[in-house]
């Protein structure tokens, strides 16, 4: 199972929401009221830590060999924390989580500056695989180019995308009313940049129509039959924003063949 550019909360159960309550002193009871909201409670080291390393344990222990979680270091800053402070904090989590499951992960830095993009070079390789980018920002896509910094391309809210695709982003999401474009669609097409889906019909939907649709919740791949299953995850694989050998290491283990996830 291949998770791609997934919401921190998507790996946060009633459990660990429940506990990162009570490290902030609140009632565990309304650990509920937090689904979707979970920045509040993760203002610290402490809780970041412990937020991604069990987000990360969670895809890992319901399948996923590989996970891509993507997160705003701006939004956890209310203490006094850094920026820096908040990608250390996320890594350790990270690196608590693939060194007791023995699995992949990486982050990925939702970038609302430049300075994010900056500070995600200089962890490139080291639990950052690279950043996520609205359309607009067209300095730091010259940044990620310049540099070969991977970046994934949101286009909520754009009806075009034709400007932002020609930076060459490794893949493109929340980009349905950009596709409505008769030009933008013709351009994905030809260039066959992944675009993030995180449903099957909409899936199924847009393999139909020629174009290279991937799901970001491995757990969705299930709902597909065996033949497309295999197909899919190859093409989740293919997407992730690894090296190579590192893809191969993947598909050699979607494939039924032993090898070493913890090795990426």
């Amino acid at each position: 199972m291949i998770d791609l550019d997934l919401p921190l909360g998507a790996g946060l159960d009633e459990d660990a929401l429940s506990r990162l309550c009570k490290s902030n002193h609140q009632s565990g009871e309304s650990a509920a009221s937090y689904k979707g909201k979970e920045t509040t409670l993760l203002q610290s080291v402490e809780t970041l830590t412990y937020a991604f390393d069990a987000a990360f344990f969670y895809r890992h222990n319901h399948g996923s060999d590989y996970s891509e979680i993507a997160f705003n270091p701006h939004n956890h800053l209310e203490n006094g924390l850094t920026p820096k402070d908040v990608i250390d904090s996320a890594i350790a989590g990270l690196e608590m989580a693939k060194a007791e499951t023995k699995k992949a992960g990486q982050l990925l830095l939702e970038a609302d500056d430049l300075s994010i993009c900056e500070l995600a070079l200089s962890y490139q390789g080291k639990g950052i695989a690279g950043v996520v980018l609205k359309a607009n920002q067209t300095q730091a896509m010259d940044y990620c180019l310049n540099k070969s910094l991977p970046f994934i391309l949101d286009l909520a809210g754009e009806k075009e995308g034709k400007i932002a695709l020609r930076y060459n982003p490794a893949r493109i999401k929340n980009a349905e009313e950009a596709l409505n474009d008769r030009l933008t669609k013709s351009l994905v097409a030809a260039l066959q940049t992944p675009i993030e889906v995180s449903d099957t019909p909409t899936f199924l939907s847009l393999m139909k129509e020629g174009l290279n649709p991937v799901l970001t919740d491995g757990l969705k791949t299930h709902e597909l039959y065996s033949d497309l299953r295999k197909e899919c995850l190859h093409h989740q694989i293919q997407a992730a924003l690894l090296e190579a050998d590192q893809k191969e290491f993947l598909k050699e283990i979607v494939d039924g063949i032993n090898a070493r996830p913890e090795d990426i």
